[in-house]
């Protein structure tokens, strides 16, 4: 996994995950301002996004697997006292990271993301495309399922396609990859 380590290594550490289908690039802004906050910040691109290894067989994206990746990466850093801040699926991976060993982490700012639950207790208190209604039925919207069927249909996928379709000015390619070789010593 390909990240951005910046700050005093004996600072507190902020760990930024992103969702889909975006990479670390997401946080370029925010790194900055918690580094000149005094923060260590650590944001990891997810396996198979930015500049991390990219698996070859659409097998190997699971959310197991994005766990396990992600447990991996926290224990080979020693992170320890972590704020985790997660977004989109960086929720899910990042708060079952947490569960299974949430000695490492010390606060958890959830932003724009969801529990990979689908329970019927959370029936009219979350929005989101998969949730639970009544005792034995989940809801699926059609957006979702309709994504979904094109990313297990489509020939070829590109998340730059789908960044593309969220963002009112695409950043330039040398300005994506200059503010993150400016601090991984890449280019």
């Amino acid at each position: 996994m390909a990240c951005v380590d910046a700050g005093p290594r004996d600072a507190p550490t902020v760990l930024l995950l992103h969702g889909q289908p975006t990479w670390g690039y997401l946080y370029r802004h925010v790194i900055d301002v918690l580094v000149e906050g005094g923060l260590r910040v650590v944001a990891p691109d997810n396996v198979g996004f930015g500049r991390s290894d990219k698996p070859t067989s659409r097998y190997d994206y699971t959310l197991e697997r994005f766990v396990g990746w992600t447990r991996s990466f926290v224990e080979a850093l020693d992170l320890r006292d972590v704020t985790l801040v997660c977004q989109d699926w960086g929720g899910p991976i990042g708060l079952s990271a947490l569960a299974a060993d949430p000695d490492r982490y010390a606060a958890v700012v959830a932003a724009n993301t969801i529990l990979h639950t689908a329970s019927p207790d959370l029936a009219g208190r979350l929005t989101w495309p998969v949730h639970g209604v009544g005792e034995s039925h989940v809801l699926l919207e059609q957006g979702l399922l309709d994504y979904l069927l094109h990313t297990q249909r489509a020939p070829t996928l590109r998340a730059s396609d789908f960044v593309a379709g969220g963002c009112a000015v695409m950043p330039s390619a040398p300005a994506a990859s200059a503010s993150f070789a400016a601090r991984t010593g890449s280019g």
